[in-house]
């Protein structure tokens, strides 16, 4: 099945190029191609991880196992999966070293967050966490860059980064890392979603609740060759390495026609606050010329976001046994009220939004915990684009558009500095 997949992808490489001075115009690559992958597919309305529907997984399955599908291409066998997370275990205990109250060899992850100063407590968190993936990053060239080793690397950012979102989260609420838990246990058998709310909250998160989170790292794990992806695949078809990778992922996730969305739907929940205001506010919004983040798609345009088919009856589910049941209700509301307005969907950073609220995630953190998922996508495709496109040397394709248009002036003659008017 997998050589049939391969064979598939060398029929795409194989496309006849244009002639080296022809150029096709795509504004923003809509309709261009060039990375064949066998990580997911979207079809009918569905959303497939390696030819498994991704309602499925969600019902069946857990993060760490999609994981796996995704960096090996196959579901692990009991075995296989016991091994993975072992592993995953180890590496979050070893990580976790680096935010022991400084001493020898130890907490260099504590010092790191001491080094921003007092206006860090104001900056985007995705500005921090990318910094601290950049310093994770800096053995990355230590050793030949075999395949054992960059899947090395990839458990490790899976591993680490939950650490880093919980752990940027205590920094912004108390302004040091005092209340951080960097003696907890990680659980057996591992998850990254009870780890992260154990390190978030300082206790053991009840079942329903990392369980939720969970499916949303799933449903966030992968979504084909979008901005974030594409940004990571140009970073490795330089032959980079894969932390370079993900920092530029993660650089482009943070921005709000991406990734950042998330934290904005969530604070347009909190601004209209009941549902009987949500057209009001809605239209206020549109007169003024704003976007309704957490509307619409750019590859779900007639179709539903096929995620949120699975998320909202999770967070249904989850209001049901919380104080702020009436989010749900707010949420339906605005999901109503934007459709007639607009004709849009939601997509799945809108369903995230009060799900996180009822896990006690702030709005600021949405983006971070998307990374926390995401991170494993990109270093799945930075492996897969690697094989797939390397030439006789080994070497990743290099990723070179041409400019659409030159805009400029017409080619002119210098003129001295004395002789400028």
């Amino acid at each position: 099945m997998m050589l049939l997949g391969l064979l598939k992808m060398e029929r795409v490489m194989n496309i006849i190029h244009p002639a080296e001075n022809d150029k096709v115009i795509d504004p923003g690559l809509r309709h261009t191609g060039y990375a064949p992958t066998g990580k997911c597919l979207m079809r009918d309305g569905k959303l497939y991880y390696c030819g498994y529907d991704v309602a499925d997984l969600t019902a069946h399955s857990s993060f760490e196992e999609c994981a796996y599908l995704l960096l090996h291409g196959e579901l692990p066998n009991e075995k296989e999966l016991c091994g993975f997370l072992a592993q995953l275990r180890g590496l979050t205990i070893t990580r976790l070293n680096g935010f022991i109250p400084p001493r020898r060899n130890c907490g260099e992850f504590r010092r790191l967050l001491t080094l921003f100063g007092p206006s860090w407590m104001h900056t985007n968190t995705m500005d921090t966490l990318r910094t601290m993936v950049s310093f994770l990053g800096t053995d990355a060239f230590k050793e030949p860059a075999t395949d054992n080793l960059i899947l090395h690397n990839a458990l490790t950012l899976m591993a680490t980064m939950p650490l880093f979102v919980a752990a940027i989260a205590h920094h912004k609420k108390y302004g040091n890392l005092r209340k951080f838990p960097w003696h907890i246990t990680p659980p057996k058998p591992y998850s990254v979603a009870k780890m992260f709310l154990t390190l978030l909250h300082g206790q053991e998160p009840p079942e329903e609740e990392w369980k939720a989170l969970d499916a949303s790292l799933i449903l966030y794990l992968e979504h084909e060759d979008n901005a974030s992806t594409h940004t990571a695949h140009v970073v490795t078809g330089t032959n980079s390495d894969i932390f370079s990778a993900n920092i530029a992922g993660l650089c482009a996730l943070k921005g709000n026609l991406h990734g950042g969305a998330n934290e904005y739907a969530m604070e347009l929940l909190e601004e209209i606050g009941d549902a009987s205001r949500a057209r009001e506010v809605l239209e206020k919004k549109l007169a003024a010329g704003e976007l309704i983040m957490g509307f619409g798609h750019a590859v779900y345009k007639n179709i539903p976001d096929p995620r949120c088919t699975v998320m909202k009856p999770i967070v249904e589910r989850l209001a049901q046994t919380h104080a702020q049941k009436n989010l749900y209700e707010l949420a339906l509301g605005v999901e109503e009220q934007v459709f007639k307005l607009l004709g849009k969907s939601p997509n799945i950073d809108f369903w995230t939004a009060p799900l996180y609220k009822f896990l006690g995630i702030p709005a600021k953190l949405a983006t971070p915990v998307f990374t926390m998922s995401r991170t494993v996508g990109w270093s799945a495709h930075h492996m897969e684009y690697r094989k797939l496109t390397a030439d006789k040397r080994g070497m990743p394709e290099l990723i070179r558009p041409r400019s659409s248009e030159y805009v400029g002036p017409e080619p002119r003659s210098y003129i001295p500095i004395s002789q400028r008017s």
